[in-house]
């Protein structure tokens, strides 16, 4: 995942850019599978653990948290607003723990890249928080960019953490030749040719930027656009005029400035701009980096006056205010050029002298400045900004600074007494979002705080403040915090804060202010709020809050005694009854029985089961308490402590449990042990308080709760290492709580722990450096420092990483580490430094008694035995009481004959005392504590001559540190009984157990320990080692004893001198071995068993196979401890690996080779490699280039050897051994160096036979991969069909569903258009049926969209009039438009065929939706409908085929480039907005598309936003082939030709709203003269000036829009008495929109002949109609007009006939049974009715034979459907042999074929859909009635 941010000084919010980041990663999380978002859900939940218990503080910044949550994740986690929090130290801990673990948790789930820009502007709490995220050391990669002039305190700490691997990149300015470099480019100049003609131009760049490439490119951009730099067309190059270059940035007095460019040079430049780009930029500086365009919108146009003026130019505004002033313009213009730069300024001098010349366009000049600037025109402003690239767009409306430098510069830009109403403005408007988010609100507040002061109402800043505050403390940002709750501390009202109505909010406010000012150290501050809290609060729990806040204040700053007092005056104020504050024994004696007795008395089950206390007065004083518990427990107080825990306890049982009851049964279970001597009882009082914890307590609770009772009472019932399972609890809930300090404890506890268990000491370093890690890195107390700090040294000291030769500097080492300095710094920052230093000196004891350094040893003991009460039931305090035993014995025997008997008494004492003390733990815990008793009472005896008792005493003290897994103790023991057998001489068992002791030592990871004690028994060692006599048995090799004596010297790989067969191999190189060498060296045994392992390894093909079976052979001949072979795959890894213990092992893939890895080591295996020789190294500890790393310190001292496997001349790999020092012999180098070269072969067969393996699985996968595909392909046509099928289906049902109602409306109108209609109804009842019919075309090619895309739509072609399909869509919608005020005008070029052979409908389709879209995409103005050849796509071949491209062009709301991409896809818009504003479904585009390529053509659209859109198509069609045809067009050509003709000689006036009507007017009268004009005032004097035949006037001609009179037309009409005026009509009816066109004008109101006509015009009917009015001679074939009359469907004959007929009809739709009954009756019949089959079938069979003359039956019927009526009736007529057969036709609105077909096999004789065409209808009729009767 990768993440990318950007600090911005602007805006000091805490965590912005972290808190974007995390985001942004989770963004990508929630963009992944719905699986995998919920695995990393669980992943995340597992990880946290108990601290997702605190997910919601951060979710509650990150909202793309949310969505990965459950419900009850966040469930009751919320606090309330108005709370007071103590625990601020904790939030922030709290805090930077969960954000650490989420971020943990997602570095383990991906790789984490974090890309962070200029962190230098970044704010403290992130800068804190990305410290906490390097010292965690999470595994992500993090990008940091800075200027180094600029890094801060923070950022400085930051760069020299030590944890993070750091590597730096320098981004420096350019030298001078990269500038060169740089202009070469930026000129196109070729840098090897013209670099010389560069140079001039360079030196003055360099010297005004020194190299800076950001000044560099503005410094270029701006000489280009002053046109110093400039392209040179006779050279055809780019070039410069370096005179004025010179002159432009020289000084008024000529000299060159020397001044380098700086941040004024940017103002400047940005001071160029129009002043609306200007206010733009300078708003948007305001704002952010990153800024919403509607945001500055709205601040540039509601800004005052005062605030968009700069200190610049303030002073321009004021004199350029008042027009006509030009002295005061000048000089304020001059003031605004004086302030620009030398540069910039230059050009406006020359510019001045340009345009003194023309005086008058000077003075428009100004007059258009000054109303610009009276303007603000915020689009201008954006316009110019980007223009420039001073901002970026980014998506939506949002847009970011293309440079900060930019930023800064507008900043500038704002006069700086005005900054703080420009912050104002911006807070107030960012108040008004939706969602505020109150960071950014406050930080603009605390910008103009003294302008809020100022407001009267400022209690909802101040909410907005009080809520940041709240946000920021509960994030970890204190000091942000801190100022958010001061400055709303500020906007009180000190006269009415305090008042009843505002007593709360304030108090809140106070309180939580205070109690996070003693944190940021605001220490003044502090006391000044305590002090007005205590003032005017009255309430005991209010100040129970005060009283806690101070202190902790005092505890913080080391004034425990004041603290302590402070907690006292609480318990005083609150009451409490039977409260004792001294410290006496026998006040705690009567609590702790009183307390003893009543849980005696309940017992602890019952105890556990008293629920919580309800008194809130009661929950504060037991809080007080154990407050007062913990101090006193740091303090030493041990009796108060007790006390307090027992009154506590005593509270909690009597009036219920608080949610600190459990940490006080825990205390009082302490108290129980150390007090009362009561281990078991104080234990079930430990184990209660955990209990009780659980129930009552929060995260903290549990966590102290079980820290507490595992550190000090569990080891009374339990061994000592089950504490570390319980740390490890409280250390998970310690730090889910934030709680550090019990976390830290936690971390400590179990460091220790796996001490005193006896862990691998390497292991118990790296848990002890981690938590002192974690210590450090969070700037705990010095005194958790100093008790890990005790564990680590020893752990370095028994290493022997330590000076252990000397006691003073035991814990000094080669690391820098000086005892005694840290101590004495110690000293200075501890309170009570007696406590941590007596647990540091008891651990330090260790070494001190270890290396015999007894004399200091019990110094430091006598010491440390004064402090042991203060670590009570501690551990380490009985290891220290044992060392100083062994001490003071080591002493009395070493000294037995100088020291006199009082010492000795005296010593003895001590020990018995120390015994006294252990023997009171062993009786309580055995286990844990019996066998250091017993190594005493074993050392006691050994000063005596009793040998049986010794020698029992040791071997019990063995026995029990082997029982109970104390390794360290098994060591200790054994060195002290080897050196008591020793000393009384029982040499060969002293060996043995010193032997023993140096190897248990070793395995310990106490290697100093182990060799000082080989030097100080070297001579026993030595002596008693008797294994140099070599046997050999089957199977088995056994070798010399380890080499123990100094390394031999290095030599070179020359053999001059072979070591013998069985001594120690001692030389570094291994040399060549060779067949003569080994027949020489080898006695029989060994070549057997070569032999015998050559045949084992060369038998195993299987790699697995092969490598076990070669690492047993290895261990089994070379008798190491352990060893690897490493073969080379792709690199070098480990393959297999082997020990003694634990046999072979391999790895697939091979384990990486790493330093970090503590099985082999790497660098010897890179040696081998590198080299490819051998090597042997004797002893790895006394060679400085491989004693480092993990494995060293696993390893220690011992002898490797790493061999080359070669084969073919080839390195393979090699193999690597260890064992103890010495161990090898030459005839092991022999033996495995043949065994290399048999292994060299076998692998490299092994691995032919694994490549084959490979290959073949690969080709396997490979195969199902195939076959998977085959199946998914498969599947997936399965899937389409199935899917063809259900849509088919669909389509089908959704066709009945709406052709049925829809047929009625139909038929109702077609009954409507029958009555007796005058003509504007009938009019208007034609275009309703025309639209019902292209309607009904429409449903059915939106059903059968299927068809269309799968190719089986077929063109009807048949004549079509061009010109009437386009009229007839224009009727059809026409009044939408008109609705909308839009004018509609259409034109067909001259050239086009007037009738071509087309698909009419289809046709009809492409333009009404193209018409459709037009007028729901236009607001205003107008559509223009053009036809014309398409010039350019003709047909080649083929005379009669010609392309028309067809036009629709419109002024709507246009279209992108990125909307066009979707344009004519189905089923989509060009943005969600407009589906929800303008309708649709998306798909008739997407249908025109196909329709048009259907017909031959291509469709497109050419638009601009906010201009409108062209929609374009080309159709192919033929030009008429058959005589019919022609003679439909001729006919046509001929009447309009005739009726032009009578018609030619009139004059015409025009006059529309719309050039495009006139143009109209013209392409529908050629060859007439005809004038057209806009307005009515051209109108009237054209009228005024010619006669006009014909008037014809325009819709949307309302003399309301214009100036004139309403009177105008009938003034025209007395003018030309003799005209005729036509008036372009819309037949309104209901609609109500008089004001939109002429209202109707009657013929008395007009002197002249006056027409409606209605639109659309059509030339036809508007020739005719002009011709008729005039009394124009009409030729006889074309008679006039007249009214027409409604067309008879049937002859009367046939309607005679009809009245004697009866027919049946079956439909279950009462409208469309009432539709079909009318028509029928209409036409005479007597028609019987059938609601369904079943009733229809009965009323056949109830009728005599021949009745019913035939039948409609429905298809779809409940019951019984048309096609089981008609089959029942077939059967019926076969039964009873009927000669007559029954007519049937089925009436249905399914349009499928395949219901077609299902009818007419069932019998039915004819097939009609609705809804029912009238002529349809009656041919129908004709067919089965008249021939019936006539049969």
């Amino acid at each position: 995942y990768v993440a990318t941010t950007k600090y911005d000084s602007r805006h000091k919010v805490p965590y912005s850019c972290i808190l974007r980041s995390l985001s942004q990663i989770l963004q990508q999380i929630l963009s992944e599978s719905e699986e995998e978002i919920h695995a990393f859900y669980n992943h995340l939940k597992s990880h946290l653990g108990a601290q997702f218990y605190n997910i919601e503080l951060l979710a509650d910044l990150v909202p793309e948290l949310k969505p990965l949550l459950d419900p009850v994740d966040s469930e009751d986690s919320e606090e309330p607003i108005n709370a007071v929090h103590l625990d601020n130290v904790e939030t922030r801990i709290r805090f930077h723990n969960l954000f650490i673990e989420v971020f943990r948790a997602l570095a383990q789930w991906r790789m984490i890249t974090l890309f962070i820009d200029d962190l230098h502007l970044a704010d403290d709490p992130s800068l804190e928080l990305i410290e906490s995220i390097i010292g965690s050391r999470l595994k992500i990669l993090l990008f940091i960019a800075y200027r180094d002039q600029e890094v801060t305190e923070g950022l400085e700490k930051l760069l020299s953490n030590e944890y993070a691997v750091f590597h730096r990149m320098r981004v420096d300015a350019l030298d001078f030749e990269s500038l060169v470099d740089y202009i070469c480019d930026a000129l196109h100049r070729p840098q090897e040719v013209d670099r010389d003609s560069i140079l001039p131009l360079a030196e003055i760049i360099y010297k005004k930027t020194r190299g800076n490439a950001f000044y560099t490119a503005q410094l270029i951009a701006t000489l280009e656009k002053k046109k110093f730099i400039f392209f040179n067309w006779e050279e055809n190059e780019w070039d410069y005029n370096l005179a004025e270059i010179q002159q432009a940035i020289s000084s008024n007095d000529g000299s060159e400035k020397d001044g380098e460019l700086d941040i004024n040079f940017l103002v400047a430049r940005l001071r160029e701009l129009p002043l609306d780009g200007q206010r733009l930029l300078k708003w948007a500086s305001f704002v952010g980096d990153t800024f919403s365009w509607n945001t500055v919108k709205y601040l540039m146009v509601h800004s005052d006056p005062e605030s968009e003026c700069s200190d610049t130019d303030s002073t321009t505004t004021a004199t350029l205010s008042t027009i006509g002033e030009e002295e005061g313009c000048s000089r304020a213009s001059s003031s605004v050029i004086e302030s620009l730069h030398p540069i910039i300024k230059f050009s406006h001098h020359t510019t001045d002298k340009s345009k003194s010349s023309s005086g008058g366009s000077a003075q428009n000049s100004k007059h258009s400045v000054t109303s610009s600037q009276r303007s603000r025109d915020p689009i201008n402003g954006l316009q110019a900004a980007l223009q420039e690239g001073y901002i970026l767009p980014l998506e939506s409306d949002e847009f970011k600074w293309s440079h900060d430098r930019y930023s800064q510069a507008a900043m500038e830009l704002a006069n700086p007494k005005t900054r703080e109403k420009i912050h104002l403005k911006i807070a107030q408007y960012l108040m008004q979002e939706e969602r505020v988010d109150s960071f950014l609100v406050s930080d603009h507040l605390i910008k103009c705080l003294d302008l809020v002061l100022e407001l009267e109402d400022k209690s909802t800043y101040r909410d907005i403040l009080y809520e940041a505050g709240n946000k920021a403390r509960s994030s970890g940002a204190h000091k942000m915090s801190y100022h958010y709750y001061k400055a709303a501390i500020q906007l009180l009202d000190n006269t009415t804060a305090w008042n009843p109505e505002n007593y709360s909010c304030t108090h809140y406010l106070y309180s939580n202010a205070v109690s996070l000012s003693w944190v940021v150290g605001e220490y003044e501050t502090t006391e000044e709020y305590l002090d007005i809290i205590f003032e005017h609060t009255t309430d005991p729990m209010d100040r129970v809050t005060a009283y806690r806040i101070q202190h902790k204040y005092y505890f913080a700053r080391q004034m425990h005694d004041e603290g302590a007092e402070a907690l006292r005056h609480c318990l005083k104020e609150l009451d409490m009854e039977e409260f004792e504050c001294s410290n006496s024994r026998e006040n705690l004696d009567i609590e702790y029985y009183r307390v003893k007795e009543i849980i005696t008395r309940i017992g602890f089950e019952e105890m556990q089961t008293i629920g919580l206390c309800d008194c809130v007065k009661l929950k504060a004083i037991m809080g007080i308490l154990e407050e007062m518990c913990t101090a006193a427990y740091w303090l030493g107080n041990q009796v108060e402590m007790f006390y307090l825990a027992s009154k506590l306890v005593h509270l909690s049982l009597t009036r219920g449990m608080s949610s600190v009851s459990g940490v006080a049964l825990v205390f009082l279970g302490l108290a129980a042990v150390e007090m009362y001597n009561e281990f078991s009882f104080g234990e079930e009082l430990g184990s209660a308080g955990v209990v009780v914890s659980e129930r009552f307590g929060g995260n903290s609770e549990k966590g102290r709760a079980i820290f507490l009772y595992a550190n000090f009472l569990l080891q009374w019932k339990y061994h000592f290492k089950e504490t570390i399972t319980w740390h490890r609890s409280g250390l998970r809930l310690s730090l889910s709580a934030g709680d550090r300090i019990y976390a830290s404890f936690s971390h400590l506890h179990i460091a220790t722990g796996g001490f005193f268990c006896g862990d691998n000491l390497s292991n118990v370093l790296v848990e002890a450096e981690a938590c002192y890690d974690d210590i450090h890195a969070w700037s705990s107390s010095v005194d958790t420092n100093i008790l890990i700090m005790a564990i680590i040294r020893t752990v370095k000291a028994l290493q022997g990483h330590t000076f252990y030769n000397s006691a003073e500097e035991i814990f000094d080492g080669d690391d820098g580490f000086n005892d005694r300095h840290f101590v004495s710094e110690s000293l200075k920052q501890s309170a009570n430094l007696n406590v941590p230093l007596n647990w540091y000196d008891s651990f330090r004891m260790l070494p001190l008694v270890l290396y015999g350094h007894y004399e200091e040893a019990i110094s430091v003991g006598y010491m440390c035995l004064r402090g042991l009460h203060n670590h009570p039931c501690h551990r380490h305090t009985r290891m220290m009481v044992t060392l100083h035993s062994l001490a003071i014995i080591q002493k009395l025997r070493t000294e037995k004959d100088t020291l006199d008997q009082e010492a000795v008494e005296m010593y003895m004492a001590r020990v018995e005392k120390n015994q006294s003390l252990l023997h009171h733990w062993v009786e309580h815990s055995r286990a844990n504590y019996s066998m250091w008793y017993t190594l005493i009472e074993a050392e006691k005896a050994s000063l005596g001559h009793d040998f049986p008792k010794c020698a029992r005493l040791y071997e019990d003290a063995i026995n029990q540190s082997r029982d109970g897994g104390w390794y360290l103790e098994l060591c200790i023991c054994h060195e002290y009984a080897g050196a008591f057998y020793e000393s009384v001489g029982m040499k060969n068992v002293a060996y043995g157990l010193i032997k023993k002791t140096v190897s248990l030592y070793v395995h310990h990871g106490s290697y100093g320990k182990a060799h000082q004690l080989s030097v100080k028994f070297g001579s026993l060692l030595s002596e008693y080692d008797d294994d140099r006599i070599e046997t050999h048995e089957v199977g088995i090799q056994t070798d010399p004893f380890p080499f123990l004596g100094p390394q031999g010297t290095w030599s070179t790989s020359s053999m001059a001198n072979v070591n013998a067969i069985n001594e120690p191999y001692i030389s570094e190189t291994i040399p060549p071995v060779t067949t003569e060498q080994t027949l020489l060296t080898l006695d029989i045994l060994d070549m057997a068993s070569i032999l015998k392992s050559s045949q084992v390894i060369s038998s195993e093909v299987k790699f697995d196979s092969l490598l076990k079976s070669m690492m047993s052979i290895i261990l089994e001949n070379s008798g190491a401890d352990c060893g690897a072979i490493i073969v080379k795959e792709e690199k070098y890894g480990m393959c297999a690996y082997g020990s003694q213990q634990d046999g072979a092992m391999t790895f697939d893939p091979p384990r990486q080779l790493s330093e970090d890895d503590s099985l082999v080591s790497s660098r010897i295996i890179h040696h081998t490699i590198n080299t490819g020789e051998s090597i042997f190294i004797h002893n790895v500890e006394q060679d400085a280039r491989f004693a480092i790393g993990p494995w060293y310190e696993h390893s220690g001292n011992k002898s490797v050897i790493c061999m080359p496997i070669i084969h073919k001349s080839a390195l393979v790999g090699c193999l690597i051994i260890e064992g103890s020092s010495g161990i090898f012999t030459q005839r092991h180098i022999t033996v495995l160096s043949l065994l290399c070269q048999q292994m060299g072969i076998s692998i490299t067969n092994a691995f032919l036979f694994k490549s084959v393996q490979r290959v073949t699985m690969a080709n396997m996968r490979m195969i199902e991969m195939q076959k998977k595909a085959l199946e998914d392909a498969r599947k997936s046509k399965e899937a389409a069909v199935r899917a063809t099928r259900l849509r088919e289906i669909f389509l089908a049902n959704m066709s009945h569903e709406i052709r049925t109602p829809f047929s009625g409306f139909y038929g109702m109108i077609s009954l409507l258009a029958e009555t007796e209609l005058d003509t504007e109804q009938r009019d208007l009842v034609k275009t309703a049926k025309e639209s019902c019919e292209i309607l009904l075309q429409i449903i059915d090619d939106l059903l059968n969209f299927s068809k269309l895309q799968a190719g089986k739509v077929t063109l009807d072609l048949s004549p079509v009039v061009v010109e009437d399909v386009i009229a007839d869509v224009v009727e059809m919608l026409i009044a939408m438009a008109i609705q909308k005020n839009i004018n509609i005008a259409y034109a067909v070029a001259e050239n086009v065929p007037t009738v071509v052979m087309a698909d009419g409908n289809r046709l009809r389709q492409v333009i009404i939706n193209l018409l459709g879209n037009a007028i729901k995409f236009t607001h205003e103005g107008e559509i223009r409908i053009l036809c014309s050849l398409d010039t350019k796509n003709q047909p080649k071949d083929g005379a009669d085929q010609v392309s028309l491209l067809f036009e629709v062009i419109d002024t709507g709301i246009g279209i992108s480039n990125e909307q066009r991409k979707v344009l004519f896809e189905p089923f989509s818009q060009v943005d969600g907005s407009t589906t929800r504003k303008y309708g649709g479904t998306g798909l008739g585009l997407s249908i025109c598309l196909q329709l048009v390529q259907l017909m031959a053509g291509s469709i497109n659209v050419s638009s601009a936003p906010g201009k409108g859109s062209n929609f374009f198509f080309t159709v192919q069609v033929s030009k008429l082939r058959n005589q019919a045809s022609r003679s439909v067009r001729s006919e046509i050509y001929e009447e309009q030709k005739q009726l032009l003709k009578c018609i030619s000689q009139i004059r015409v006036l025009a006059i529309s709203k719309y050039a495009a009507t006139i143009t109209m007017i013209r392409h529908l009268l050629p060859g007439i003269y005809v004038d057209g004009v806009l307005h009515i005032d051209e109108f009237q004097k054209l009228a005024s000036q010619k006669s006009y035949d014909v008037i014809i006037v325009g819709l949307f001609m309302n003399p309301e829009t214009t100036k004139v009179p309403s009177s105008w037309l009938e003034d025209v009409s007395k003018i030309n008495p003799k005209g005729l005026i036509i008036i372009m009509n819309y037949p309104a009816g209901g609609m109500n929109q008089k004001s939109k066109w002429i209202e109707p004008i009657s013929s008395q109101k007009l002197d002249c002949k006056a027409v409606r006509i209605a639109v659309p015009l059509r030339r036809t009917k508007l020739i005719r109609t002009i011709a008729e009015m005039l009394e124009k001679k009409i030729p006889a074939n074309y008679p006039k007009a007249i009214k027409p009359k409604p067309v008879s469907l049937i002859t009367d004959e046939e309607r005679a006939l009809y009245s004697n007929l009866n027919l049946l009809i079956a439909e279950d739709n009462p409208v469309a049974q009432k539709l079909l009954l009318k028509q029928l009756t209409r036409l005479g019949f007597t028609v019987e009715c059938a609601n369904n089959g079943l009733e229809a079938v009965n009323a056949w069979s109830n009728h005599p034979i021949g009745y019913f003359t035939m039948g409609f039956f429905d298809h779809h019927m409940p019951k019984c459907d048309g096609v089981a009526a008609t089959k029942r009736i077939r059967e019926i007529e076969q039964e009873e042999n009927r000669t007559t057969r029954f007519p049937i036709v089925a009436l249905t609105a399914d349009v499928q074929e395949s219901a077609r077909q299902i009818c007419m096999a069932a019998g039915m004789d004819g097939y009609l859909t609705k809804p029912l065409n009238q002529k349809v209808l009656a041919e129908a009729l004709r067919r089965y009635c008249v021939s019936s009767s006539n049969t």
